[in-house]
């Protein structure tokens, strides 16, 4: 199995400090990560950016230096579908990595595609356009909400939660939400709320996220 991964989704778990968490969570190694060519450079190559350092800490910026030296990036895509997805009307809101990783989906199989783009599948799986990229993809992609449920499945609530609430500023919206009562936040209200988000995503008209069992 393949995990292509966008930028957002790799720094949201770092922060957390939930990225081998989430490897785990899917039986996963970092030999099975393709993370996106631009992640290496954003964060630095060697050494991290002065301003990386200074948005998101020593810590977190030394997280992501030390998975980002050990995986692999996306090296083939699908260069007609590339150059289709860019020539689409500026109102299908998809950005240049996402459309590296839609366009590498046509070169695989045995793979899930881990985004945190929701403008990105909307428009995937609302335009004409891209009908046919949405047909591929459909049930194999899965929404950072997704990730959160299924660590919290194999590593336990308290676990998660005890990493998640001390970073709780830094979050995205959706972990500010579902933490938002700190270390009083309880299992089934945290996994409600983002159940919100995960379904929210599977009411577009193509519902593309994974499902398990």
């Amino acid at each position: 199995m393949i995990y292509l991964s966008d930028n957002d989704i790799v720094e949201k778990l770092a922060i957390c400090d939930l990225l081998d968490d989430a490897l785990n969570a899917f039986d996963a190694t970092r030999a099975d990560v393709l993370v996106l060519p631009t992640l290496k450079n954003r964060i630095g190559i060697g050494t991290p950016r002065p301003k990386v350092v200074k948005r998101l800490g020593e810590v977190v910026t030394a997280r992501l230096m030390d998975f980002l030296a050990t995986i692999q990036e996306i090296d083939e895509y699908s260069v007609e579908e590339h150059e289709m997805l860019e020539g689409l009307d500026d109102s299908v809101e998809i950005d240049a990595g996402e459309i590296i990783l839609l366009s590498a989906t046509a070169n695989l199989s045995d793979y899930l595609l881990m985004t945190g783009d929701k403008r990105c599948l909307r428009a995937v799986a609302t335009h004409p356009e891209c009908d046919q990229i949405a047909r591929r993809i459909q049930g194999h992609v899965v929404c950072f909400e997704q990730i959160i449920c299924r660590v919290i499945a194999r590593a336990g609530f308290k676990a998660v939660r005890a990493k998640v609430v001390p970073v709780l500023q830094n979050c995205d919206t959706a972990l500010r939400a579902a933490f938002g009562s700190g270390l009083s936040a309880t299992e089934p209200n945290t996994i409600e709320c983002l159940r919100t988000y995960i379904d929210e995503i599977r009411g577009y008209p193509i519902d593309l996220l994974k499902t398990w069992d």
